[in-house]
């Protein structure tokens, strides 16, 4: 959920709690735990659940006893990690500086004078919303009042802030509040919140927050469990890091751009790697992943272009999307047993990846999987596999043999598009679909089906259900297409650079897009009497 503002009215003195509906108990400290008084009320609490609906339970404060419990909707919440948005600010009240806050007070939404140097925050303020002050690039002092208790996503990011106090109120700080700006000093007030070595650490949850230092490097406290979101982002001047065995998670961008990290070492205590965590590293040789790392979200080496060589645990069962796109330098790579998704352009453009075994638990291969890998020359398919997406295997132009297995039923669009060197494919029985220019400008000309729904004649690979032509493969100059066809596929015909001519059957009622693309030499069409219009 984030961050939010809860407003209530309530007729008694109590206490609230978060209730776990679940376990069917209060729990309480565990997100906030307010005395609540009479009459109108406004609640700030922090919460990591992201659900639809949340309950409280509230207790009589004197006696102990259950109230009654609230549902409310997420609707009925103010997110203070997001935007203002345009009517906020048009009803919210604005300052002498630019600086828009809410009717009540309660919010500081959007300071909207790009000159502003120096400010201090009204009394009051309880909330600083996603990037209020991002675009104060000259503001070089601000002063947080003692009411403060939450500072939401990129407040102050970009600012020419150079130190910073947080006061006693303080509890939550938001992801990148302080990135990009000139901050080397934090005199932290609030017990939630210590400033060591330059490292920001919320000490409550034993979290990083942000990395606020021109060290070069940096060895990160025992205890610690969370590196938060961007929290190295960008630090091209980080050579070295050594992370606390401790540590479970990394967030999403907390290395990215780190240009002149080059090796390290993941504690075993880890189990996931969040999407970006080193991505676009480009001077990052080697990674020693973790015993236990389960899942590699999406983009979380993408760009690392020296990366020679990785050894993924045996426990790994996912492949974010992009996750080694762009690594140039990977010659080889082996995918452990386990393993069953591997996400969209997870690995493309490794342009030196000559060989890649695959596990027999994988089920996944999702688009553009395996794409620009121009040296990869061989691959075997494990039989467990089902789906293959699009352009999954497009311009690997040196793959010369693949074995499709039995219980594959998807074959994407584009799939084996320029792959030049194949040169035969055997289909197999439970095959029920193959996408529009799957087998486009490769070298196949032989095609073997065991399908019930795919027959293969005269260079026409013809969808039996469908009537429809899916490609034609044949060096052949002129072309009878067969009878009892209706539709031709897209792109069906495209760069068959010998064909000179070509008769359409009676019946014919579709043609798709670029179905005869690139058919430089075709001169003679003879379409059927009912067809009133050719696509370009």
């Amino acid at each position: 959920m984030g961050t939010s503002v809860l407003h209530i009215k309530t007729e008694v003195e109590c206490r609230v709690y978060l209730f776990d509906e679940e376990k069917g108990i209060a729990k309480p400290g565990t997100y906030f735990n307010l005395e609540v008084h009479k009459g109108e009320q406004d609640l700030l609490f922090v919460s990591t659940e992201d659900e639809a609906v949340i309950c409280f339970k509230s207790y009589n404060f004197e006696e102990d006893t259950c109230n009654y419990m609230m549902t409310l909707d997420q609707s009925q919440f103010i997110y203070v990690d997001s935007f203002s948005t345009e009517k906020e600010i048009s009803i919210g009240v604005e300052d002498d500086f630019g600086v828009v806050y809410s009717q009540d007070g309660l919010q500081l939404l959007i300071c909207q004078n790009v000159c502003l140097d120096e400010y201090h925050i009204q009394d009051g303020c309880k909330v600083i919303r996603e990037e209020a002050f991002s675009c104060c690039k000259k503001l070089a002092t601000i002063t947080l009042p003692d009411s403060l208790t939450h500072i939401g996503d990129r407040a102050f990011s970009s600012c020419n802030l150079t130190t910073i106090t947080l006061p006693a109120s303080l509890t939550y700080v938001g992801d990148c509040a302080f990135s990009g700006t000139g901050i080397r000093n934090v005199v932290s007030l609030s017990p939630n919140f210590t400033f060591r070595d330059g490292c920001l650490i919320d000490q409550i949850n034993h979290r990083l927050h942000a990395y606020l230092s021109d060290k070069d490097k940096v060895s990160l406290p025992v205890g610690l469990t969370h590196i938060g979101n961007e929290a190295f982002y960008g630090c091209d001047y980080l050579i070295a890091i050594t992370l606390p065995n401790s540590l479970t998670h990394i967030g999403k961008s907390a290395f990215s751009r780190c240009s002149n990290l080059t090796t390290v070492s993941l504690p075993n205590s880890m189990t996931h790697i969040e999407g970006s965590a080193f991505g676009k590293c480009q001077n990052l040789t080697a990674i020693t992943l973790p015993a236990g790392l389960i899942h590699i979200g999406d983009r979380a080496f993408e760009g690392c272009e020296k990366l020679t060589a990785i050894t993924l645990p045996a426990g790994l069962i996912h492949i974010g999307d992009r996750a080694f796109k762009g690594c140039e330098k990977l010659t080889a790579i082996t995918l452990p047993d386990g393993l069953t998704h591997i996400g969209k352009w997870a690995f493309m453009w490794c342009n030196n990846l000559t060989t890649i075994t695959l596990p027999n638990s994988l089920t996944h291969i999702g688009d553009h999987a395996f794409s620009l890998c121009e040296n990869l020359d061989s691959i075997t398919l494990p039989d467990n596999l089902t789906y293959i997406g699009d352009n999954a295997f497009w311009e690997c132009g040196n793959l010369t043999t693949i074995t499709l297995p039995d219980g594959l039923t998807h074959i994407g669009d584009g799939a084996f598009c320029g792959c030049r060197n194949l040169t035969t494919i055997i289909l197999p029985d439970g095959l029920a679909h193959i996408g529009d220019g799957a087998f486009l400008r490769t070298g196949i000309r032989n095609v073997i089906s065991h399908s019930p729904y795919f027959i293969f004649s005269d260079g026409c690979l013809i969808d039996k259900r469908n009537h429809k032509l899916v490609a034609f493969l044949s060096d052949q100059e002129q072309v009878v297409l067969p009878d009892g066809l209706i539709c031709i596929g897209d792109r069906a015909l495209d760069r068959s650079g010998n064909l000179t001519a070509i008769t359409l059957p009676d019946g014919l009622i579709q043609i798709g897009n670029c179905a005869l693309g690139g058919c430089g030499k075709l001169t003679a069409i003879t379409p059927p009497d009912d067809l009133e219009e050719l696509p370009y």
